[in-house]
């Protein structure tokens, strides 16, 4: 059951391979740390059962009797002995009624018995918690998976939606300007496309194909307004706050109750306190011996909740940290919308002051979501951004053109796009190579 459990939950929160929508929609962050937090309880009670199976099961309590005759009293002999009956009740009645009392001695028939302790009844515990660890480890996992569950439900697909309404228009554009492109390279054989002039032939290229579909002008206008809706609306964004800072919270909660519960009040070995009824003369008379009872394992529980502590004291500022970097990561996304020409495709500079307002609007949010996770999904997309980085790593620190074009980005998608294109002169040098290849043999 335990694996099964963790099968399902691994999938949910992201670590399925199957599961594109939650692989699509989550920032890299939050599905490790989602990951980890879930999979850890779940793989320790694994590891745990199986070094100490009784963990959990009522085999796993032993009761030693007082003496092992039992005590005589009133006659009855054998009272919390440890013959095969008396030590199947002992086990069975502490386990259902797994407290610890305080006990003292009494004399009873001549007998020194341990006894209920009537004046310190407070110090009555409750061990139940000990006895349900497996169960308390499951409890707290789903916990950990709530943050993602509550978020899932309320933004996943709103994201996944958007997303995909974001990339349509994102590849169209592109697709245009690398076609674009393309055809310019026919007027431009043997000449090195130049920033100014050159662009803006291309710009002029892509006008005209702008004109000669009015439906598809159209489209790109509805585009540009969908983008200023992002870039004026941050729900996504406090979406994922919410999602994080609710992790954080459940996360300090519980590993404070855990730490208190298992690791700083522990407890190996109790007084269980029988309910033994004897009969003589016809009258039933109820004793109450202590008998001193053992969990198994106990050690090794303590161990485990040890661990779990330990991971959430490293893994919470750990969160903290990587949340603040993506944050930052998120706010430089903006940037990849200048992969589609402006003024032509689409006005960035109005997309980009709309979405500075909010610091961190649902457009950053899904930008960055499309540049981390969604390029095998989409090569032309994959093959804009993979020109834009080279543009920027050439540039390096020089001070970047006035406008919207990042620092030549034209320039090098017109040079790769000029190397993957297929021209006579590469027939020609194929034949060549083959024929050379013939006479070698």
């Amino acid at each position: 059951m335990i694996q099964d459990a963790a099968t399902w939950i691994w999938g949910q929160a992201g670590a399925d391979k199957a599961s594109q929508a939650a692989k699509t929609t989550q920032y890299a962050v939050d599905k490790f740390v989602t990951f980890v937090s879930v999979a850890a309880p779940i793989i320790l009670v694994v590891f745990t059962r199986q070094y100490a199976p009784n963990i959990g099961q009522s085999s796993g309590l032993l009761c030693a009797p007082p003496v092992s005759s039992g005590y005589k009293l009133n006659g009855v002999s054998g009272v919390a002995g440890d013959g095969f009956t008396e030590m199947f009740y002992m086990q069975n009645y502490c386990w259902e009624n797994f407290k610890s009392f305080p006990v003292k001695k009494a004399n009873i028939s001549g007998q020194a018995i341990s006894v209920f302790d009537e004046g310190k009844a407070d110090q009555i515990k409750s061990l139940e918690l000990l006895k349900v660890f497996p169960y308390v480890m499951m409890a707290y996992a789903a916990l950990m998976f709530l943050p993602f569950l509550i978020w899932s439900r309320m933004f996943a697909t709103k994201t996944r939606d958007q997303l995909d309404f974001l990339m349509g228009g994102m590849e169209e554009g592109l697709t245009m300007t690398i076609g674009g492109l393309a055809k310019s390279l026919e007027g431009y054989k043997g000449r090195r496309l130049e920033r100014t002039t050159d662009e803006e032939t291309v710009y002029q290229v892509l006008a005209k194909e702008l004109k000669k579909d009015p439906n598809l002008n159209e489209k790109f206008e509805s585009y540009q307004k969908f983008l200023l809706s992002l870039a004026k609306s941050n729900s996504l964004s406090i979406g994922y706050s919410i999602r994080r800072w609710l992790h954080v919270i459940i996360s300090v909660v519980c590993t404070y109750f855990l730490f208190i519960t298992y690791v700083k009040e522990y407890q190996s070995s109790f007084n269980c306190l029988l309910d033994w009824t004897v009969s003589e003369n016809n009258k039933d008379q109820t004793i109450r011996p202590a008998v001193l009872c053992s969990m198994q394992g106990v050690e090794l529980v303590r161990l485990v909740v040890a661990i779990i502590c330990t991971l959430n004291v490293v893994l919470v500022p750990f969160y903290a940290v990587m949340a603040f970097y993506t944050w930052g990561e998120t706010r430089k996304a903006i940037r990849t919308l200048q992969m589609l020409p402006s003024p032509v495709i689409i006005k960035y500079s109005e997309i980009y002051e709309a979405a500075e307002e909010l610091k961190c609007s649902d457009l950053h949010t899904l930008l960055s979501l499309a540049k981390n996770s969604l390029r095998e999904a989409h090569p032309t997309f994959a093959f804009c951004v993979q020109a834009s980085k080279m543009a920027r790593t050439l540039n390096g620190k020089k001070k970047k053109p006035e406008g919207d074009d990042d620092g030549g980005y034209l320039v090098m998608l017109k040079g790769l796009v000029a190397w993957g294109k297929k021209e006579a002169e590469d027939s020609k040098r194929e034949a060549i190579l083959k024929n050379l290849r013939h006479h070698g043999k």
